[in-house]
């Protein structure tokens, strides 16, 4: 009903009962549920439980489970037994042979209450160490154990830590550089930023801060210059007027600065002076008197004009001739009488325009422009124009307009450089003793750099060294060495006597551990106490002494060695000189023959020179063979020789 399965050993016999082994829970309490089928794969040795959304695997050899001798053979597993070799509670076909299996299911098992593991209540908080990186922090630790009470019979072992870790001093770390910011500018020199801090960790409980800069600055776009500003200028001074009464129009001007792209007009046109004009009047004197083609009873006439000119107009050089007014006068050939007007006083007008010659004034091209006033922030430069294409003259008219134009320039504002403030007041050292650091910094806010300008060149932070004198002693005497655990370990400890430590104070490691000296029945070696200083001076030393013992032994052993070579040259001259003895009738011949064979073991080694020996040997003892005084000279010599030969032969 609520996952439960009960292993149980069927009975051996109709006379004995069956036995419960084992119950399994296969689920938590707040999972429970009910068991819908079960069925057993014999070739695996598996069980298959079947739960409402869920197929559990359970094998049914749950030998490894048992862990001691006494729960594997207590256990009356029909599956498993003890293993008297390996030690471990194993099936049968784990095992190597049966003789050394060992196994009991007469008896049912004793049923035990499961019990699940239960920690105990905290131990008090003590110093401990850690390592963070390459340097050793510490910190306050506490345990509990799985003792309240301990897992038993298959029980749950505890949920959740043994040790709580608090208060660790820990070193500030550098978190990795960002990315380099965009540039400030989109072209011509700029600067890019990348900055970091110090969170990698951040620096508590005594920790060290981290020493560096945590910002970087370099130039960017130093090679990509501006595109020239293309700009329309300030619009000019409005021109003179063309009419000084009756309208007239006047103009100003602008350029287009870096290109000719600017979009609208460069010229702008307004109507001035739009006021009538006055009526001008202008009459001029009378010419000198000029003789007339024409006589009269040997006399001539002459005549005088001027002329008189009316409008409305702006300019009284603009007045045109009007009508022509003209006198004549009658002069006789005899000079009896003066000239005389008598009759010829009616005027008479004759109307028309008078032509003269005249030449209007023009301009000249205008000049180049000036140089700019100013660098930069609006400037003024100008540019002349003369009338003299061609000069005004008979009359004519003078030049309309200014003979000198303004235009602004350079009206970017200028660059800007960067300038430092002044520093700030050093920071609070970071340690009380044992060398801290502190700080001060600045900013390029005097002015900031504006328009292009220069930014700052130097070091935003500066640090310094302080509070350089040693630290008082931190620590607390160690403690005794504490009695030996399972592990055979000992310890002793000591405490950080500063509440809040800084610098190096408090650094090292709070525990100290050593092995356990085993108990023996054997005498511990005795040691003599030497000075350390002694030692190290005699290790190095090479004395008279040592030179008489080297020299000493040497000599005695080249005296063994001569002698060893002497007598082996005396045993291989004995054996020559016996392999090599004749009979006395032995012929002198043989002598040659023998002596080569001799004089060949020179050029053998050990092994060869042994064969060559006993074939000289097997040699003599064939000639003594052949050597019968009963045999005549002739057969004798025939015979020796060609065995000889043979044998000389092979």
């Amino acid at each position: 009903d609520y996952g439960t399965i009960k292993k149980v050993l069927a009975p051996m016999n109709q006379s004995s009962s069956s036995c419960l082994l084992e119950e399994i829970e296969l689920l938590p309490k707040s999972q429970r549920e009910p068991i819908r089928s079960l069925q057993i794969l014999h070739s695996q040795s598996v069980l298959f439980v079947g739960l409402q959304e869920h197929v559990i695997k359970v094998p049914l050899k749950r030998c490894p489970f048992y862990k001691t001798y006494s729960a594997c053979i207590g256990s009356q597993d029909p599956y498993c037994g003890w293993d008297v070799v390996m030690k471990k509670c194993t099936t049968l076909e784990e095992s190597l042979s049966m003789s050394q299996w060992e196994q009991s299911i007469t008896v049912c098992p004793m049923r035990n209450l499961t019990v699940d593991g239960h920690f105990g209540t905290w131990s008090q908080w003590k110093p401990c160490t850690h390592t963070d990186g390459a340097s050793v922090g510490s910190c306050l630790c506490r345990t509990r154990v799985c003792d309240s009470p301990a897992p038993q019979c298959g029980g749950w072992l505890c949920e959740g830590p043994t040790m709580e870790i608090a208060n660790c001093s820990r070193n500030g770390g550098w978190t990795p550089w960002t990315s380099w910011s965009p540039c400030s500018t989109t072209c011509g020199i700029g600067f890019q930023v990348r900055q970091r801090s110090c969170s990698n960790p951040t620096p508590r409980h005594g920790g060290r801060v981290c020493v560096g800069q945590n910002r970087e600055e370099r130039y960017c776009n130093e090679h990509l210059l501006c595109p020239p500003h293309v700009f329309w200028t300030s619009w000019g001074p409005w021109e003179r007027c063309t009419a000084q009464c009756g309208g007239g129009i006047q103009a100003r001007r602008r350029t287009c600065e870096n290109g000719p792209d600017c979009p609208g007009c460069s010229v702008e046109y307004q109507p001035c002076n739009t006021n009538a004009c006055p009526e001008l009047k202008k009459t001029t004197p009378w010419t000198p008197w000029t003789p007339v083609n024409i006589s009269d009873n040997g006399g001539h006439y002459e005549q005088r004009f001027r002329y008189t000119c009316k409008a409305r107009l702006p300019d009284p050089n603009l007045l045109e001739v009007g009508r022509q007014r003209i006198e004549m006068r009658y002069c006789s050939s005899d000079g009896t009488s003066g000239c005389s007007t008598d009759g010829l006083s009616g005027d008479f007008l004759r109307s028309g325009r008078y032509s003269a010659h005249t030449i209007n004034g023009a301009w000249s091209p205008w000049s180049p422009w000036s140089q700019c006033s100013r660098d930069c922030s609006r400037g003024i430069r100008n540019r002349k124009r003369v009338c003299s294409n061609p000069e005004p003259k008979y009359g004519g008219l003078p030049c309309l307009g200014p003979s000198l134009e303004y235009q602004e320039c350079n009206i970017l504002p200028c660059p800007v450089d960067g300038g430092w403030s002044c520093w700030s007041s050093w920071s609070k050292c970071s340690a009380t003793c044992g060398g801290g650091h502190y700080m001060r910094t600045r900013s390029c806010t005097n002015p900031a750099p504006a328009y292009g300008g220069d930014i700052c060149l130097g070091l935003h932070t500066e640090e310094a060294l302080c509070n350089t004198q040693p630290c008082p002693d931190s620590w607390s005497e160690w403690s005794e060495w504490s009695n030996c655990d399972s592990s055979g370990i000992q310890f002793r400890v000591r405490q950080c006597i500063i509440l809040f430590p800084v610098g190096s104070q408090c650094t090292g490691n709070t525990t100290e551990t050593r092995t356990c000296a085993l108990d023996s029945n054997f005498i511990p070696e005795v040691s003599v106490a030497r000075s350390s200083s002694v030692e190290e001076k005699r290790c190095g030393e090479f004395n008279m002494f040592h030179m008489i013992a080297v020299g000493l032994s040497s000599s005695i052993l080249g005296c063994l060695l001569t002698l060893l070579v002497y007598t082996y040259c005396q045993r291989y001259q004995q054996q020559s000189h016996d392999a090599t003895v004749i009979h006395p009738v032995s012929p002198a011949p043989l002598n040659t023959s023998i002596t080569n064979h001799i004089n060949k073991l020179d050029k053998y080694d050990s092994v060869e020179a042994i064969k060559a020996f006993n074939k000289n040997n097997l040699i003599l003892e064939e000639r003594n063979k052949y050597f019968n005084p009963h045999l005549t000279a002739k057969t004798y010599s025939n015979t020796y020789f060609t065995d000889f030969n043979n044998y000389d032969e092979y």
